[in-house]
């Protein structure tokens, strides 16, 4: 009597914690001592969620057995946690009635799967009623106490109130035991929808996930990577495909000086950083609008309800759809600093600086070559010698967006035959802050 009454506090104690951190239970109560249901019955916890009350059953009836029904206002009838299974079409075939729980450590574990199984489904059994389903409840309850104890349990008051729901054990961890269970459910002379699924299950499945898998975590994790990897790939590869694009718009056949795919391989850091950024970006985006749907679609429907909670902050697609727009001003952003450049075409000049473009022709622009620049101290610090550093003088402002070229490389050679085809001069100008002061008169 002393070791009931420690258990007996022992799960008061964790289901009031569970209650307070709980996103299913909204609160619990006790019934202790005897009960209509089974004389011998020793504490009933009572739990208060949204749509259904989760009751976890501690009895000495069956070697100080550990059980987890659910039931709902206006219904007679105590489910048990195959009842709720069969009904929301889960593939879960896990055991949660529990025998021997004589100490903390045996009732703790009990207790954790109870209370993972509310976690899990609470969302789909919350949903019972409203979705009409709870008729179909009631019906599949009913044919299977008819299954368990005979065709007239309804008017033997002994099964009447009974909610116990057996089923055919065996383990199906390996080849060897999977095959053994069908062979084992297959000679019944009539299986419980429970058992029926299970056997479907069995059937239409060439493998069978490893203990550690099961756990919606670990499942979680692994559709993700199978998903994520390939869908941010593709939107990666989206991402150039569609910057190509946009500097084809842009800049149409003009010649670009160091174009960005040349800047990454030149390692010019800062063009590097916003071009992994935008690229980055969209893999981002494509995780959000389409991979965590294809993840959420492909996780068993024993994990759906976890997996939910996991990808989306909402039940539906409007936490995907704010994250979406907001990786998007992102991507936009990173991905104007790149394209920002001068285009040299055959009769005209584009200047696109970050969001707006500008338009000039030959006769209206200068082109400056700067050889150096103040240093910290005031002193002029010539650039090295191979490096060109030019600019594109508008009747307005100055332009720092063509990059830096290599003396005689092909883009230095190109860039100067052009301006020699439109008579263009090169100005030389010793430092950078005198062209400024000559914009900034």
């Amino acid at each position: 009597m002393e070791q009931n009454k420690k258990n007996i506090d022992y799960i008061k104690r964790y289901l009031r914690e569970y209650s307070k951190t709980s996103k299913v239970a909204k609160s619990v109560s006790f019934d202790e001592g005897e009960s209509s249901n089974a004389p011998d019955y020793l504490l009933d916890c009572i739990m208060r969620c949204d749509g259904f009350y989760a009751t976890v059953c501690y009895t000495q009836s069956y070697k100080n057995s550990l059980k987890l029904t659910i039931a709902f206002s206006g219904c007679d009838y105590a489910f048990s946690t195959f009842d709720i299974l069969n009904v929301i079409e889960a593939d879960d075939y896990d055991t949660y009635n529990f025998t021997d729980c004589e100490d903390e450590k045996s009732i703790e574990f009990a207790l954790k799967k109870i209370t993972k199984y509310i976690d899990t489904y609470g969302y789909d059994i919350t949903r019972i009623v409203p979705s009409g389903k709870l008729s179909r409840l009631k019906k599949l309850y009913e044919e299977d106490r008819e299954v368990i104890f005979g065709p007239f349990w309804l008017s033997d008051n002994e099964y009447k109130e009974n909610d116990e729901y057996r089923i055919v054990s065996g383990s199906f961890d390996t080849k060897k035991n999977k095959e053994k269970l069908i062979k084992k459910l297959e000679g019944m002379d009539s299986l419980t929808h429970f058992d029926q699924r299970k056997l479907d299950y069995l059937k239409n499945y060439d493998y069978l996930q490893d203990s550690e898998s099961q756990d919606p975590n670990q499942v979680l994790k692994s559709i993700k990577k199978k998903v994520y990897i390939p869908v941010a790939i593709s939107f990666s590869v989206v991402a150039i495909i569609l910057e190509i694009a946009l500097r084809l718009v842009i800049f149409g056949d003009a010649f670009v000086i160091n174009d960005i795919d040349e800047r990454l391989l030149g390692g010019i850091s800062e063009f590097i950083f916003p071009y992994v950024c935008f690229v980055g970006a969209f893999a981002l985006l494509g995780v959000i609008l389409v991979g965590k749907p294809i993840v959420y679609c492909l996780s068993p429907n024993s994990t759906k309800t976890y997996v939910k909670e996991k990808l989306f902050k909402k039940p539906n697609l409007v936490s995907c759809i704010i994250e979406a727009v907001v990786v998007l001003c992102i991507a936009a952003v990173c991905m104007v600093s790149p394209l920002s450049n001068v285009g040299f075409g055959e009769d005209r000049i584009i200047d696109f600086e970050r969001i707006k473009t500008y338009t000039y022709s030959y006769d209206e622009i200068k082109i400056y070559r700067v050889m150096g620049r103040y240093n910290s101290q005031g002193i002029i610090e010539a650039f090295p010698d191979d490096e060109v550093y030019y600019y594109l003088g508008t009747p307005d402002y100055f332009s720092n967006y063509i990059p830096m070229v290599y003396e005689n490389d092909e883009d230095d050679k190109k860039l100067k035959e052009i301006l020699s085809a439109h008579n263009v001069e090169i100005i030389e100008i010793e430092v950078y802050e005198d062209l400024e002061a000559l914009y900034n008169h």
